[in-house]
């Protein structure tokens, strides 16, 4: 697919005082706004209640619990892809992409880190669908950019189908990033051959467990 043409600067801005979109670098509260990075072209609205129906519906039956849990407000940003699919923006980030896969002829919730800490965090992972811990020597390998291997699975949500969007976790249950499985949950407690997880977002461990990131608006 060929880059989409835009024309301008995104401007897409958020105040952290007010927690609502601004369309500029200063609130009318007074106070600095910070920019939102978002796809081109930068086609962005508010979020319905059927929207913000589908992405909970959607997160719930991929990962059983819901990813906007309150009454916040969400906007969403259309980007290019073959079929629907938008941006999901909260608390002035992006957590997260809904699509219309064709190949499924079905909604997909592909989270981003800070999304996939939004439902992980603070849980009980039993109580979770889609999620693999990892053996903690195989975490820097993760963090190099390599693919979850079988072997270094810790544990995994046995309901866990081939293609499924998953969740990776540390093996002391923090979110390491997130990505799409290429075998069964099954499978990967076999800890056999293979690739478990292609994963698709990294960062920095380091950053990921500083206390800045429990701080409100940190972006991860």
């Amino acid at each position: 697919m060929s880059k989409p043409l835009y024309l301008g600067e995104l401007l897409l801005y958020w105040c952290p005082s007010c927690n609502v979109p601004v369309l500029g670098k200063e609130c009318s509260c007074g106070k600095a706004t910070k920019h939102v990075t978002i796809t081109p072209p930068g086609d962005i609205r508010p979020a319905f209640k059927y929207e913000i129906d589908l992405i909970n519906s959607v997160a719930l039956e991929q990962f059983n619990a819901p990813l906007i849990a309150d009454d916040r407000l969400v906007v969403l940003n259309k980007s290019p892809y073959d079929d629907r699919m938008d941006e999901i923006i909260v608390d002035g980030e992006v957590i997260g992409t809904i699509r219309f896969e064709l190949e499924q002829l079905k909604w997909v919730l592909l989270l981003r880190l800070n999304g996939a800490r939004r439902i992980f965090d603070n849980a009980d992972h039993n109580t979770l669908k889609s999620w693999v811990s990892v053996d903690e020597g195989a975490e820097k390998f993760i963090l190099g950019g390599a693919s979850l291997l079988a072997p270094g699975v810790k544990d995994a949500d046995p309901s866990i189908r081939e293609l499924n969007e998953v969740v990776v976790l540390t093996h002391d249950g923090k979110v390491l990033g997130t990505g799409r499985s290429r075998m069964t949950g099954e499978k990967m407690l076999e800890r056999g051959k293979g690739v478990a997880v292609k994963c698709a977002l990294r960062k920095s461990l380091k950053l990921l467990l500083s206390p800045l990131a429990d701080r409100p608006g940190m972006t991860l």
